[in-house]
């Protein structure tokens, strides 16, 4: 695997670029180091950026790729006498546009900045929400959010949400499950009904030692032993309760099955058995049926190029050539194929390559 930098610089708080630079996945074999320069609006931060790109070329010994979202003309091509490979958005995709519609565009800072799906405003009444409703600080209003994110304390709940808020204007709220849940053995009583909404978070009880020492070192909060235990009952509940959670996400793993070195295609999505699988979106079935490693699967065309898969599932409902719709079940969960338990495998693919689904999260 390569090492290279990737620099994202931009007139405004960058999420643009940011989003632009989820083109870099599409290579798995390069390992991009990113840093953020926004808010580079004036002649004195692009001297400054320049700098930037010359240290990261020293250091790797190969040019930086350079994500800019810069209105000023004046100041992106001052940029471009750095050695770097640049992505340029206003190069590539606005100003040819404004040529064929023969319009000359905007260029202030942030013009672009609902790129991600979702407009400003949204995004700030999202952060509001999110705020409000962190870590099961109040219960009113939870009727609002969009999702409600459950886990054990200190497993990623509040950073997830506030992620979700931020890109795509999401309003996620998030619950704490604590020792007392786990003894009462079920949900707390607020989440019960909005269980519809709920999605499990859960992680590594070694990292979660890790991060639980940085706060209260040496505790039994924080002890190994305690953490297998919580993410264990964690688990457990949110499985009865039939809450979904991540158990792999796309990119680099440990093979659950061999313990070696896998890249993983998609998100695996761990539900009890026989849960209902809907289609993300209107299609039609390409195929349906025993797919080798995925078991029982499902593949799905939705027109632009897109595909989904739907594995590991114990029963299919849907038969080849069927048109369906957002949000019809199409199969059960289930442990076909190869697998450690049961759980969906879920993949997209864009004409032909595989995408990470959580990039595509909140679009319409």
């Amino acid at each position: 695997m390569s090492n290279r930098t990737a620099i994202f610089i931009s007139d405004s708080t960058g999420m643009t670029a940011a989003a632009l630079g989820k083109l870099l996945e599409h290579f798995p074999n390069t390992e991009f180091k990113h840093v953020r320069l926004p808010f580079t609006d004036t002649p004195e931060k692009i001297r400054i950026a320049k700098e930037s790109i010359d240290k990261a070329t020293a250091k790797d010994g190969v040019r930086p790729v350079v994500i800019m979202s810069l209105g000023n003309l004046e100041l992106r091509n001052s940029l471009k006498q750095a050695n770097a490979y640049f992505i340029d958005l206003f190069s590539t995709f606005i100003d040819p546009l404004g040529d064929e519609l023969n319009e000359k565009p905007l260029t202030g800072s942030g013009i672009a900045h609902g790129i991600s799906g979702s407009s400003y405003s949204d995004r700030m009444e999202a952060i509001n929400f999110t705020l409000n409703h962190d870590d099961g600080m109040t219960n009113t209003g939870l009727e609002e959010a969009q999702v409600i994110l459950v886990g054990v304390s200190r497993c990623g709940k509040t950073p997830t949400s506030l992620y979700l808020a931020m890109q795509f204007g999401i309003k996620a709220a998030n619950y704490p499950l604590i020792p007392e849940d786990f003894e009462r053995g079920r949900l707390p009583a607020p989440l019960v009904q909005h269980k519809a909404k709920c999605f499990g978070l859960t992680i590594d009880p070694d990292r979660l030692a890790q991060v639980r020492n940085e706060r209260r070192p040496a505790s039994t909060y924080a002890s190994l032993a305690n953490c297998r235990a919580e993410v264990k009952a964690a688990e457990s509940m949110m499985r009865r309760e039939g809450i979904g959670w991540l158990s792999s996400t796309f990119g680099s793993r440990q093979d659950p099955v061999n313990g070696g070195a896998d890249f993983h295609p998609g998100l695996d999505i761990s539900a009890d058995y026989g849960t209902p699988v809907k289609a993300t979106a209107d299609g039609t079935i390409e195929s349906a049926g025993w797919a080798g490693d995925y078991g029982n699967m499902v593949l799905v065309k939705h027109g632009y190029g897109m595909e989904t898969k739907y594995g590991h599932l114990s029963r299919i409902v849907v038969s080849n050539g069927q048109t369906v719709h957002r949000g019809q079940v199409i199969g059960y969960v289930g442990a076909t194929g190869r697998t450690t338990g049961s759980h969906l495998h879920y993949e997209i693919l864009l004409n032909g390559g595989r995408v990470n689904p959580m990039n595509l999260l909140g679009s319409r």
